[in-house]
Parts: structure tokens; sequence; C-alpha cells
């Protein structure tokens, strides 16, 4: 009878039984395709049925090249999130080399490749939220609170939660379907209990970033052989840790690979702890270390782009194109509220200078206070091909790694000026209606971009070019899942000035702010000046592209030691 109708109907047909339920998961096309050979063509060579049924249950506005897609693409995509779902349902757990669960295909994913699927899920979900339903459908967020509460500490040591892939991308699922509903809901022993599981990633013990912080720039292949000269040994690891090769996920999209850099587990701990701990009456005060443009980050919002950029381009600091356009300008612009949180400097001092986890950590033992944060800032931008501010730059010299050296002249030396928010020395504003004057020429947003005249697209397509020479980028002409560099914004160069406004200034003292931007990863850095001592401020842009999260440290002292930090 079904057979009968002609295919377009057919087809209708088939798309309102996979999704009868408009909340709920969809329903398996697999058993109709057992029925009979005409009815398994049909749900097979369909241009438009599997991609109906993707759009209808999941997000599709965060890609471009989707149009393009073929009717196998759609399916795999659709059988791989649904596999997933199922396994979720299983409610697998961790042991290490398999999940125990199967997707649609009847392969057997590991643990970690399930939770890198769920990221990316995630990351994927835009405005419409389907992502969001999809997982909430299967208890997504009761199984990844499950899962931390009873396995963040697996392979730990001293005491301390491993920074692992397993565990960075629990904590990153789990914040992203956090909502103000489920906190105020939660049992408070169970709120207690994740504040002291995660509260060990939260104080300075590991720093937030992709690229040393002293590095403005990509670091250079010569370099390799320099960096146990620019490191010191703590009870910790080595600091500050060069990464010569962060972890990477050979991840499938839409029936194609690409490579995906872990995310920052301290960027993500630090978003849960303060959503689990304290939910902010209002969204004023909505993180740890944490300003949100125009009234705080919201409680379980969407990822930037920047947060996607990131792992996509970030994945080697060894390498690379130097500005590779991460940040979007204009997105630092305007006021920003959060807050700071401060523990006692005893304790921060105890904690790096004892390897073993203290039992007794808590907020209490840290002396962990709350410091409200106001600043309004204002972007500089240079256009590409304009002569660029130099950093405050005091490179390390070519290393002869036979000879000896003399180690603390090589860490003194290594620093793009830091402390000096990476600006020259002797650098000052000058209130300007147009920015900055020669022979730097730094202009107010917006600024006029035309990409057949801008240097910055020219040298985006000869980087492109070279990677495609090279094999590390599919030459295909697929927008959609090759590593293609990120969009040229006509901007190489971003430089922040800001101030406290008098309302703010009169009850939190009276600050004053400048910093640069660095484009190889967008990590915002800013110098805090005013009160009894300065600070040195740096972190990411995150969720929708209105919170900033990092750490604050002691802007004076040695740039290649630890130093009152949280």
């Amino acid at each position: 009878m079904l057979l009968s109708l002609p295919q377009e109907l057919v087809e209708n047909v088939l798309f309102h039984y996979a999704c009868a339920d408009d909340d709920g998961r969809t329903c398996s096309l697999r058993p109709l395709e057992l029925t009979c050979r005409a009815l398994r063509r049909v749900i097979l060579l369909s241009n438009d049925l599997a991609a109906r049924v993707f759009r209808a249950k999941f997000a599709t506005s965060r890609h471009a090249g989707m149009e393009r897609l073929t009717a196998a693409e759609w399916r795999y995509q659709l059988a791989l999130y649904e596999g997933a779902l199922a396994c979720v349902q299983k409610r697998p757990v961790i042991d290490g080399n398999s999940s125990h669960s199967q997707n649609m295909a009847g392969e057997t994913m590991s643990f970690e490749e399930l939770l890198w699927k769920l990221y990316v899920m995630c990351h994927d979900d835009d405005e419409s939220g389907a992502n969001r339903l999809q997982l909430n459908s299967v208890g997504t967020y009761d199984w990844i609170q499950d899962l931390i509460l009873n396995r963040l500490n697996d392979h730990s040591a001293n005491g301390w939660p491993a920074d692992n892939t397993t565990n960075t991308l629990l904590l990153w699922i789990f914040w992203f379907l956090t909502t103000k509903e489920r906190i105020h809901l939660e049992p408070p022993n169970i709120s207690d209990a994740i504040v002291k599981l995660i509260l060990p990633f939260v104080p300075g013990r590991r720093q937030p970033f992709l690229l040393p912080l002293s590095s403005q720039v990509v670091l250079s292949r010569r370099r390799l052989n320099q960096i146990h000269y620019l490191s010191v040994d703590t009870p910790h690891g080595s600091f500050p840790k060069y990464r010569q090769n962060l972890s990477k996920w050979n991840h499938v999209f839409f029936g194609r690979r690409m490579n995906l850099t872990e995310p920052l587990i301290t960027i993500a701990a630090k978003l849960c702890y303060f959503d689990s701990h304290d939910l902010p009456p209002t969204r004023a005060q909505a993180g740890p270390n944490v300003a949100g443009r125009g009234g705080g980050t919201r409680i379980g919002c969407s990822f930037s782009r920047a947060e996607w950029e990131r792992l996509r381009n970030c994945g080697d600091p060894w390498q690379g194109a130097p500005h590779t356009n991460i940040y979007t300008p204009g997105t630092m612009s305007g006021l920003w509220v959060g807050r700071m949180s401060i523990p006692v400097e005893p304790r921060l001092a105890e904690i790096l200078s004892t390897p073993e986890l203290n039992p007794a950590m808590s907020e209490m033992f840290l002396g962990m206070i709350t410091a409200p944060m106001y600043m309004r800032i204002e972007e500089l931008v240079s256009r590409c091909g304009a002569p660029v501010l130099p950093c405050t730059t005091r490179s390390a010299p070519v290393i002869d790694t036979d000879g000896d050296e003399d180690e603390d002249m090589l860490r003194s030396t290594f620093d793009d000026g830091m402390f000096n928010a990476f600006l020259p020395n002797g650098f000052m504003f000058r209130d300007r209606r147009d920015g900055l004057k020669e022979p730097y020429t730094y202009q107010r947003l917006p600024v006029a971009h035309d990409s057949e005249t801008c240097l910055g697209c020219v040298a985006r397509e000869e980087e492109t070019t070279r990677r495609m020479m090279d094999g590390s980028l599919e030459s295909d002409g697929d927008d959609l899942c090759r590593e293609v560099l990120p969009p040229c914004t006509g901007v190489q160069d971003v430089v922040l000035r800001g101030t406290t406004d008098s309302r703010h200034a009169q009850a939190w003292n009276d600050y004053t702010y400048y910093g640069r931007v660095r484009q190889w990863d967008g990590m915002i850095t800013l110098m805090r000046i005013g009160g009894p001592t300065s600070l040195f401020l740096y972190g990411y842009i995150t969720g929708d592209g209105r919170g900033l999260v990092g750490n604050w440290r002691i802007g004076t002292g040695e740039v290649g030691l630890p130093s009152y930090e949280a």
C-alpha cells in the first residue's frame, strides 16, 4: 500500500515516522529497511530524507557548505549522532578500553570516542538548542554527573585528579548541560561533592594556556632544543610547560576526518566549579575570574566560534601561521562585569611547594574571597599590511646545547614583555579620537575590509596553498570539513585599553587596563594598574562570545617562575 504512493509521499511518510516526537529521539528507519528491497532503496537512495530528519533533530546552522552534502553523508552523520545517544542510554562505564556500547552500524565505541562525539554535539549546537534537547532526551547530564562523582579521580597522582582527555571532556559536557533549574534542584550533598572534586583544578597550580604566557608569537622550530633551558622543575612538573604537540583527536564529521585539539581542562573546571558552588543571583556575577560583557556569562550557554577555531587550528604551537584570526575584532569592546577569586597567599604557596594534595583542600582551607570586576574596554586595531607595534621583546638566544649555558640568564631573557602586556617599553595611550598615530596606525572599530585588496586575505590564500601542497589540508574544495584557516577579518593586531566607570570606581577602586590579543590562539592579556599592586590578567573568550575566563597573576617578578596566581 505504502509503495503504491509516489516516492515524494513515501519519503514524507518516512520522515514523519522518524520524527514522530518533536522533542524526543529519532525513530530508527533501520527496521523499515529490512522489510523489503523497494523500501530499502527509497531510504538509501533518497537525496532529501536523511537531511530532513537531521535538520529536524539536530543543529545545522554553525557550518558553511552543508547544502553540498550528499545523501550518504547526511545518513552517516545521523547514524553517528544517534549511535552516540544510544550508547549514553546504556549508561556505559569507564574501563579504559571500551564503553561496552555500539553505534548504529554495530561498531564498538571506545569511551573516549563517545565523549568526543558528545562534546562535538555540544559545540555544534546553535540558537535552536536542538542538540542540547537530544542530549537531554537520553539523560546525558545525569550520566555525566555520575561519572564525575565516581570516576573523576581515576588515575590521580599524589591525590591530584588527572589532567587527561576523559576528565577534560566530562567537565566541558557537564558545563554545557548545566542549567539554573538543575542547580536549584541539586541536593546539597551532590553540589558539595562536585565542588570538592573540581576545586583542585581551580587554584593556580595549572595555567590555562595553549602557548606559554611569556610568548606573544608562535614559537619557532629551532627553539625545540632550548625548552629544557627555559623551564624549571617544580613539585608539579616543569614550569612553564612547553607543549611540543597537544593531544589531538581524529574526529569523523559527515564522513570526513578532521583533527581536533584537546580543550583546556582548567577553563571548564572554573566554569563548573562556580556554577555548582554558588549560583549567582544575577548574570552580572557568573564565573570564576570571569568577566561577562553586558552582564556576565550565562549558565549552559553555547560555545563561541573562537573555541571551535582553537580546536581546529591551535594543536601545535611550534608551527603554523603567526596570525590565524582566532579572535573576532569587537568581542572585547564594551563593559565587562565579573569577579575574581582570591585565595590567601600562604595557602597557595603551600600548594605550589608540595607535590601531594592536602586532604583538607576546601574553600575554607584556601581562604577564598571574591572580588568584583568592572572594566570598560576599547579596542584599537591595526589593518593587515600596516606597521605593527613591537613587543618588549627579549628573545632567548640560539643555544648550543652541548655548551654550558646560564639557565637563569636564559629564563630572564625569554620574554616578549608579559608584564607590559606585550606592548613596547614606555608605551602610553593618548586620548585621540582616531586611536594611535603614525608610525603605528591603530584605529577604532569598525574597520572597512575589502577582500580583494586586503594583504591578510592574500597571506591566508598563500598559507592555504602551502598547506595543500604539503598535504596538511584537503584540496577538494569542501569548506565544511577540511582544515581551512579561519576567515580573514582585515585586522592583524588588536590593542586593548580600558578604565573603570566612575560609579564602579567609587565602590571598588579606580583601575586602568591596557593589553593585547595574542593572534595565534585569541588569548586576551591585560595589565590592571591601580590599587596596592598591578595584576596581569589572561584568559580566553568562552561561551557564546560574551564570557572571559582565565587567571590573574601578580604583575611583578620573574615570568619564568611560579607566582601568586589563581
